[in-house]
Formats: C-alpha cells, sequence, structure tokens
C-alpha cells in the first residue's frame, strides 16, 4: 500500500505553491470533528475488550464516522512509519485496520474530540454538515456500486471518502468562502472549480497532497486525481493500477452526482446529476440500485442521525427524486410572485396545488383545481381556458370555468389579427393581458382579463370574467389575481 510519501513533502514541478502548502499546513492541524458520542463508545469498547474477539465490529463502528475514520487512517500509518512496526501486508484502508489490531488503536485513539480537531460537531453550521452527509452519501453509493463490480467494496468506500476530503476541509476550516462559494453556484459554474479560483488550488489537490504525505496506495491516490501516481510503476503493473483507479473514479462520480443530486438547494446542476447517477446507478446495480444505497445510507449514517437528526434524518428516507420535485415546485411557487397579493385563505390554496405538482408531468387534477376551486375563489365567475391547435392555428377552447359552458365560447383562427375585435384573438396577439371593466353601477355587467399562457411559445389563451363592481373594491387587485392563477396554470401545463 505505501506510495512514495517523499513525494508529498517536496514542493517541486509546480504541484505546490505558498497558498496550498499554508492550507495543508492549516487543516492538517485542525482536521475535522469527529461525532463525540460515537468516539466515546468507541474508546470504552476498546478499553472494554468488546471489539478484541471482532475487529470488524470496530471497523463497523469507524465507518459511520467521515472524520474519525480518516483520522485512523492517518494515525495507523504515522504510527507504522514512526514505530517501523510489522504489519500483514495490506491494500486497502479497511485491510489496515485489521493488520494494526485493536492495540493500536487503543494507542492511537484519544478519549476526547478536541484531539483529533479543534471544530465541535455540535456547532457545525448546516452547510458543514450537509458536507458530511454528501461524503456519506458518495461513499455508501460507491460500495454498493462496486458490490456490483471487479471492485472490493472496502476500497471503494475509502477511495470516495478521499476523494471528498478536499471539499470537508475547506468546508470546515475556510466555512464563510466555502457557504459564499456554494450560495453563488449556477450551472456552468461548479463548486471545484470557483473554490479553486478563490483560494489558488483546488480541493483535489489540497487532497491529493495529504494522500502523498500518508502514503496511500497508488490505486488510492489516481482515484483521487493525482496524475503522478503511477509515474513509478511499468508495464503490466501500472496497467493494472491505472485500469482499478479508473473504475474506482468512475463509481466514485457516481456517487457524487448522487449526493449533489440530493441537495438541489444549493447544486443548480442537481436534476442532471439525478439523471446521469440514476442511469448508471440502474445500469449496474439493477432497478433496485437506489434502494440499496438507501439501506446502506442507514447502516453508515445511524450515529448521525443520532447526534444531528435535522440534516442527517431525511437519509433513512433517501428518494432524492422526490425531493427534486418538492424543491422544484416550491420554487415555481416562490417564482410566481403575485400570489402573496392574493388573499391568505387563497394563497393556502395555491400551497395546496403547488406542493402537489410534478415538474416534466401533467396532472389533470391540478388544472382541474386551478379552474373549480382557485379561480372562482378569487372572485371570477366565469370564463375559458383555449389551447393552441397548432396544426390548424387555432384557439380551441378545451376548459369551461364557472358558471359558464364550452358552449358559450367558439373556437377562434389564430390568424385573426387583434384588429378583429375578440378579446382572446387579442390577448393571443399580445404579451400581457387586455383588461375592459364594465359598469361598475350595473349589477348585471361583468369586466374581462384576458392573457395568453406559454412566455416563450404561445400555447393558448385564459379568459376570465368577473363583475364589474369588484374593480371599484380598494381591497381587491383582479388583475393580480388573474396574473397569480395564470401563472399557476402555466406552471401546472409546464409551459415554456
Amino acid at each position: 500500500m505505501p506510495h512514495s510519501s517523499t513525494a508529498g513533502q517536496q514542493a517541486a514541478g509546480g504541484l505546490y505553491n505558498r497558498n496550498l502548502m499554508r492550507a495543508c499546513k492549516k487543516v492538517k492541524s485542525a482536521w475535522f470533528p469527529a461525532n463525540p458520542e460515537l468516539l466515546t463508545r468507541v474508546v470504552s469498547g476498546l478499553h472494554e475488550g468488546v471489539y478484541d474477539l471482532d475487529i470488524d465490529f470496530l471497523i463497523d463502528e469507524l465507518k459511520t464516522d467521515c472524520a474519525l475514520f480518516l483520522y485512523c487512517l492517518k494515525e495507523l500509518l504515522q504510527l507504522i512509519e514512526e514505530r517501523r512496526l510489522r504489519v500483514a501486508p495490506f491494500g486497502t484502508p479497511v485491510e489496515l485496520f485489521r493488520s494494526a489490531g485493536t492495540e493500536a488503536f487503543r494507542e492511537i485513539l484519544p478519549k476526547k474530540a478536541t484531539a483529533i480537531s479543534s471544530y465541535s460537531f455540535q456547532d457545525g453550521t448546516r452547510l458543514q454538515l450537509l458536507r458530511l452527509q454528501q461524503s456519506m452519501i458518495s461513499a455508501s453509493t460507491a460500495e454498493v456500486l462496486a458490490e456490483h463490480s471487479l471492485l472490493d467494496p472496502d476500497l471503494s468506500y475509502s477511495a470516495a471518502l478521499l476523494r471528498q476530503l478536499g471539499l470537508t476541509l475547506i468546508a470546515w476550516n475556510y466555512p464563510s468562502l466555502f457557504e459564499r462559494t456554494l450560495e453563488s453556484l449556477t450551472e456552468k459554474r461548479s463548486l471545484d472549480s470557483e473554490l479553486t479560483r478563490q483560494l489558488g488550488f483546488s480541493p483535489v489537490l489540497l487532497a491529493v497532497t495529504i494522500a502523498r504525505e500518508w502514503g496511500l496506495s497508488a490505486e488510492l491516490c489516481a482515484a483521487m486525481g493525482d496524475r503522478e501516481a503511477t509515474e513509478e510503476f511499468r508495464g503490466q503493473q501500472a496497467r493494472e493500477i491505472s485500469e482499478t483507479a479508473e473504475h474506482l473514479a468512475k463509481i466514485c462520480e457516481i456517487g457524487e452526482a448522487l449526493a449533489r443530486a440530493s441537495n438541489p438547494e444549493h447544486y443548480p446542476s442537481a436534476r442532471e446529476d439525478w439523471k446521469t447517477a440514476k442511469e448508471e446507478i440502474e445500469q449496474i446495480a439493477g432497478e433496485t440500485g437506489i434502494k440499496k444505497i438507501r439501506e446502506k445510507l442507514k447502516v453508515h449514517c445511524e450515529n448521525y442521525i443520532s447526534s444531528a437528526p435535522d440534516i442527517f434524518s431525511k437519509l433513512k428516507n433517501f428518494e432524492p427524486e422526490s425531493h427534486l420535485n418538492r424543491q422544484k415546485s416550491s420554487i415555481l411557487y416562490r417564482d410566481n410572485r403575485y400570489v402573496h397579493l392574493c388573499p391568505a385563505d387563497i394563497q393556502e390554496m395555491f400551497r395546496t396545488l403547488y406542493s402537489s405538482m410534478t415538474p416534466d408531468k401533467i396532472r389533470r387534477e391540478n388544472i382541474a383545481y386551478i379552474a373549480k376551486e382557485i379561480i372562482p375563489a378569487l372572485g371570477f365567475r366565469r370564463g375559458c381556458i383555449y389551447l393552441l391547435d397548432p396544426e390548424n392555428i387555432t384557439l380551441v377552447p378545451r376548459l369551461q370555468i364557472g358558471e359558464s359552458s364550452l358552449k358559450d365560447f367558439s373556437t377562434l383562427d389564430g390568424r385573426m389579427t387583434a384588429s378583429a375585435n375578440n378579446p382572446v384573438i387579442a390577448a393571443y396577439r399580445c404579451r400581457t393581458p387586455i383588461m375592459e371593466n364594465g359598469d361598475p353601477e350595473n349589477p348585471f355587467s361583468f369586466s374581462y382579463i384576458a392573457g395568453v399562457l406559454g412566455e416563450i411559445q404561445k400555447s393558448g389563451v385564459i379568459y376570465l370574467e368577473f363583475p364589474a363592481a369588484l374593480a371599484t373594491d380598494s381591497r381587491r387587485d383582479q388583475l393580480a389575481y388573474f396574473k397569480a392563477a395564470s401563472k399557476a396554470l402555466h406552471d401546472a401545463l409546464n409551459l415554456d
């Protein structure tokens, strides 16, 4: 497993720069925090001999905490180097743990979490804890996919955690910078590239530098992105190392995409990440792949869920697609800026509507809810939703509203000019809603508002009538109400 540890100590070849070396010094000293409850239990178990007959029980415990697992890896490698200890040959971090034995763990593990990191798990910000969550999703995914590939699951788990190490250390040691950068992401600007621009070195380079100093295997270093990891090897051995590293990197990338997909609030690429991850996971692990990852997450995150339920409890029912849909619906609701101008009880109706929307799907019950419940509640008595027949370029009445019947409305030629004195045609030809007020003194007089459906591509028209007397009520804004209903219909129909 050892791989040229001296390479990590030399500032040569342009690989290192001053910013990077300062960062390495800072993060190696401060690290990131372990779960203190787990640490106390593990240390107690070690001194009571709980793990002496089954060290895999200890390893399973360590795999539930990113910081503790990597801290043990670092300290064991350092202990072996300093003491020149003889251990059985090992190729993965987990094999090292088994070879070292419980006595070595009793020596390296401190009783207090402050000896591992100067930061506190309990005081971690939401984004810092989410970073741990992301690491666990990535590592659990890699472990599951490895079980369906020709890869060692323990090696894959370790590779995934190590690939996340740079981002995790930056999140805990440069929290303000990390938060600002994460909040500024766009679909074209990745977290890695933006942090690289801000720091002068990449998260990958930070992790690779640390991995080299530890003396990790060439496979792990190469999988982390170290392009020089295989330089000292030749022939078949070099090819085998490169092939293993490529396979490791591939399944880790799938796990990283799934982790981003689970956090759409901060990653604009989340929906595309989900499509990519879902396709790859099903190809490797079958249709039950996500379910297997969910079960693995329950095991690996059990202690995190207990200590930080607000952040980790959702992993018990890990459903990235459902979360994405809820988040998209929430954005649509927020972007309908006219809803807050409606009465409070109708705002609640809009919230109910948007919570039931599924992106990229049209649900008839949502359209009916708008037409039969929301629009009449806003004071509109009659109306019709026209949809464009693109083949004949006609506006066809499709859904009546309120007291009206479809028989009250006729199909209209979309090629007619706005001067044809028809409000539906006029609205179709106009970018903004048109409105005409009736006689407010006449109880039988109606006003109307009509507006086009579809912001980029015109898909129809919504035409609504309301008693003219409502226009004189200063507490009401029928045009704003119309715009709220029109935008909701636009969203429910998934129009562009």
